[in-house]
């Protein structure tokens, strides 16, 4: 079953959240939204994870990212529907507020002979001071995922060092290109154009993890990627960092657009403290709303990040 958009083949095929039952014993579908995996939504909406328990559940008991490279494995609980709906990989992703562990959000993707992308999870190694390779997912990506398993990254040393330091998200285009990008010569003999690195904070500033998306603009993550960013006086949330491979009109409302507390995706996760996914725009800027329809996205997703008892910045994809 192949998803077109303007951009060839859809590699997220869906994306869920999941946040603990009222009694804290089990993890439940919070919101997701899938693209025709019609399978798959139909086992989740009667399925629970307890800790430990497929891919939301081993990402809740520990604590960092976990990246499943075969959905086919009976790990993944809803392998069955996976495979029935053609999807291949998954990663998920804890969110912490603090110290209290809220939600994990899942991405599930569908590879091709045309994708190239890379899921990375970076792991503290608390006795070198440095992140190691942990769990990765690559799709067509060989030469580069053996360039990487002898990598490691000390405080502030490329993408992943670099977002432990800051403790901020950060969106790179142009990786060939890139001083930052450590592994410049690997993205430009793979093809790979931009990434996101996102840092996974416990407490108020404790960096275990960090999360590396990596993905080619003809086969894109997804077809927008944002980052917002509060104002001064934290009374507007900003568009600050953007690409659109899948809609590149949208990458000009960079430093254009804001939202207060509650309103659209962004003020919605701003004011819950959690990731929330969502269909349609028609809460959203008008600017906004008008491209994603134009360029046929239907569905966004936001993940925030929590340091400092705040929300720092928030990621958005939009598919």
């Amino acid at each position: 079953m192949n998803i077109a958009t303007g951009n060839g083949v859809r590699l997220l095929r869906a994306v869920e959240v999941w946040t603990p039952t009222a009694d804290g014993r089990l993890l439940e579908r919070s919101s997701a939204y899938y693209a025709g995996s019609n399978a798959l939504e139909a086992v989740t909406e009667k399925t629970t994870f307890h800790p430990g328990n497929g891919l939301p559940g081993l990402v809740w008991e520990a604590g960092v990212p976990v990246i499943f490279n075969d959905l086919a494995t009976t790990d993944f609980v809803r392998h069955e529907a996976a495979q029935s709906d053609d999807l291949t990989a998954g990663i998920g992703v804890p969110i912490f507020d603090g110290e209290k562990f809220v939600a994990v959000l899942l991405f599930l993707c569908h590879t091709s002979d045309i994708s190239a992308a890379a899921f990375e999870s970076w792991i503290l190694e608390e006795t070198r001071n440095e992140l190691m390779p942990g769990t990765g997912f690559y799709a067509n990506l060989d030469r580069f995922r053996r360039m990487t398993q002898y990598l490691r990254f000390p405080y502030g040393a490329g993408l992943p060092g670099d977002v432990w330091q800051s403790r901020m998200p950060r969106l790179m285009n142009r990786l060939a290109d890139s001083t930052d990008f450590l592994r410049a010569s690997g993205a430009d003999a793979e093809g790979l154009d931009f990434g996101l690195a996102v840092p996974v904070i416990r407490n108020s500033e404790d960096v275990r993890s960090v999360v590396l998306l990596l993905s080619a603009n003809r086969s894109p993550i997804s077809q927008v990627i944002q980052i917002w960013t509060p104002n001064e006086d934290r009374s507007l949330f900003t568009l600050t960092s953007t690409v659109a491979p899948g809609a590149p009109p949208m990458a000009e409302l960079c430093h254009e657009i804001s939202c207060g507390p509650g309103k659209g995706l962004v003020g919605t996760v701003w004011e819950n403290r959690l990731p929330q996914v969502q269909t349609g725009f028609d809460s959203e800027p008008a600017s906004l709303a008008e491209l994603a329809n134009q360029h046929g996205l239907t569905w966004s997703a936001g993940w925030p990040v929590i340091a400092y008892g705040q929300v720092q910045a928030i990621c958005v994809f939009i598919d």
